[in-house]
């Protein structure tokens, strides 16, 4: 999430005695066993015993930069994917499988390949911009790239399906104010629209 940096630098500012020790990976952590106060998670949440409050909606763009769109031509439909240079995200499951919604809410699913697989968004977003394949790539990273032109959205008729994000702590009992406190900041600065 590229707003994660400001919501910390405000949060620190704001609370100068607080220290917050951020991991960022998107490996699904264990809370209890590895003594993590709270986590932000991206998509479905599987049962659990965690309490979850959910922040708000995350956004996909298929994506590629303008010299790889000249030199191979704009897809038209989804379906061209299947034979067009693809870079994975390792995250994904499964990570060869890409979701679109058509113009008429039509959903397909696209089985893509490549040379490249990367398990780290910001990796695959500098990948794409050098034209070293069409990306999946969260909106929230590319609306810049897109806006500014470095990257082209492949379709304009289909969408990608959108994840929800939460944040997941381990209880509602016993939790530190600090803590209580970051929590509240995070949710605040999350909207419904997609990111």
């Amino acid at each position: 999430m590229t707003r994660l940096p400001a919501i910390l630098a405000a949060f620190d500012s704001r609370h100068p005695g607080v220290i917050l020790e951020v991991n960022l990976t998107n490996r699904r952590v264990d809370l209890i066993a590895e003594g993590f106060d709270a986590a932000v998670r991206i998509g479905e949440l599987p049962d659990s015993g965690l309490v979850a409050r959910r922040l708000g909606t995350y956004g996909f763009a298929c994506c590629a930069p303008p010299d790889f769109v000249r030199r191979y031509g704009k897809l038209i439909h989804p379906s061209q994917l299947s034979q067009a240079r693809c870079l994975l995200n390792l995250n994904f499951v499964p990570r060869n499988r890409w979701p679109f919604i058509g113009p008429s809410g039509e959903e397909l699913t696209v089985t893509v390949g490549g040379g490249i697989e990367v398990d780290l968004d910001e990796a695959q977003r500098k990948l794409a911009i050098d034209g070293a394949g069409i990306a999946c790539l969260p909106l929230d990273l590319v609306k810049g790239d897109l806006a500014e032109g470095r990257l082209v959205s492949m379709f304009s008729d289909w969408t990608m399906p959108t994840m929800p994000i939460h944040t997941v702590q381990p209880s509602r009992r016993f939790v530190p104010q600090r803590v209580r406190e970051f929590l509240t900041v995070l949710a605040a600065s999350f909207s419904d629209d997609p990111i």
